[in-house]
This record gives C-alpha cells, sequence and structure tokens, in this order.
C-alpha cells in the first residue's frame, strides 16, 4: 500500500505538475508517512531463520522482503526531504524513526540467483554488521565519528544521507536569513560530512541507481 501511494505520489508531483494535481499528491504524502508510521514500516522485519537457513533459496527470498522494506522506508524518507528543500514544506519524517541498517552492498541487492547472493557475499567478505541509519548520521556529523568503520552500503544509503545533510544545511541558511547572522560552527561539520560521504558515491550512474528499488522484485521467483 505504501509504495502504491508512493507511485501515485510521483505521478501526480514530478509528471502531471498541476496545481489540483501537485495539491493531491502533497495530500497523499501525508498518507504514506502515516500509514508508514502506523503499519511499523520503519522498524527492521523480524525472518524466521529456523526455516530460512534449511534452503538457500528460502533464505534469499526472506532477504529480498527485509531488504525491500527497508529501502521502500528510504524511498519515503528521500521524498520527504525532497519536498522540504524544494518546496519548503516542513518535514513529516524524523531520520530518528528509521531504525532499519544502511541498504546492504548493490552487488547483493542485484544478485539474480540465490547462489550468486551467496557468492558475492563470501567473496566480498564484508566483516562487520551494518550500522542504523541515525547512528551512520552521528558518525558523518561527529568530531570523533569515523565513517571509514560503517561497513560497506550502497549509493542507496549515501543519497538518503546526502539528503538529511542538505536538509540541515538548509535549516540553518533560514536560520541565517531570519536572524541575520551566519553560523560557521554549525556549516563546518556538515561540509566536513558532505566530503567524508564521497568516496561512498560511486561514479557510474549504472551503480548507483536510485530509482525505487523494490522493483528490483519483478521477475524474480516468488
Amino acid at each position: 500500500m505504501v509504495q502504491a501511494y508512493f507511485l501515485l505520489e510521483l505521478y501526480s508531483m514530478m509528471y502531471l505538475c498541476g496545481k489540483k494535481d501537485s495539491l493531491y499528491g502533497l495530500k497523499t504524502h501525508s498518507k504514506i508517512i502515516s500509514l508508514a508510521r502506523s503499519s511499523g514500516m520503519a522498524q527492521p522485519t523480524f525472518t524466521n531463520t529456523s526455516e530460512a537457513t534449511e534452503d538457500l533459496d528460502s533464505l534469499w527470498h526472506e532477504f529480498i522482503k527485509a531488504e525491500s522494506h527497508k529501502r521502500t522506508i528510504f524511498a519515503v524518507h528521500q521524498l520527504d526531504t525532497l519536498w522540504y528543500q524544494f518546496l519548503s514544506i516542513p518535514r513529516l519524517f524524523s531520520h530518528l524513526e528509521i531504525k532499519h541498517e544502511l541498504p546492504c552492498p548493490e552487488d547483493y541487492w542485484a544478485a539474480p540467483t540465490s547462489v550468486q547472493w551467496a557468492h558475492r557475499q563470501l567473496v566480498n567478505k564484508n566483516t562487520g554488521s551494518s550500522v542504523p541509519y541515525p547512528d551512520a548520521i552521528r558518525r558523518f556529523l561527529s568530531p570523533e565519528g569515523d565513517p571509514a568503520s560503517i561497513p560497506a552500503f550502497d549509493s542507496y544509503g549515501a543519497i538518503n544521507i546526502t539528503h538529511f545533510l542538505v536538509s540541515s544545511a538548509r535549516e540553518i541558511s533560514g536560520w541565517s536569513t531570519m536572524t541575520g547572522m551566519l553560523s560557521m560552527e554549525r556549516l563546518e561539520p556538515l561540509r566536513t560530512s558532505l566530503l567524508a560521504l564521497s568516496p561512498f558515491i560511486h561514479s557510474h550512474p549504472e551503480a548507483s541507481n536510485p530509482s525505487p528499488t523494490w522493483a528490483r522484485q519483478r521477475g524474480r521467483r516468488p
């Protein structure tokens, strides 16, 4: 349901673009946030590993389900920050509400079969578990934080962190406009964080496709 509303909002806001359609899109946005919040989408899903681990295909499909759930809520978060940046509409969804870890590396998510999915994880030998999204934000913003200590994640996660940092910069810009003061001590951590984030963003477009990635499930066996 959240995915359906999301596509309707994109269509009304970015394709139809009329005043009436845009108003409908914004109303749809508030419904998306409310539905995502009430359904617990911001919380990680828990899989029955005792059943899934008996079969590699079952384990892979559990991974697809959980990762799709995660990436859907990150897409909603992206849209929420986007309207704030472009339309000055107050954000309805705080990054602190998202309890998910950062999206997995693109190689895992793009694997066409369970065998290739398992093989890519073994080859990459990615040590350590991923970190929750709010914790990743703190690591990038804190002077004592070490972004390099965050296990590998793809550019889809980097997009969400970038949106948060840009939105924060916009808040500071608005505060400076209203007060007539420039807060360099608040801007400098954001600048440093954006620079620290650049190594996590791939240079090849095909490796950093920000489109709604739940569509990757199409063509996979149920």
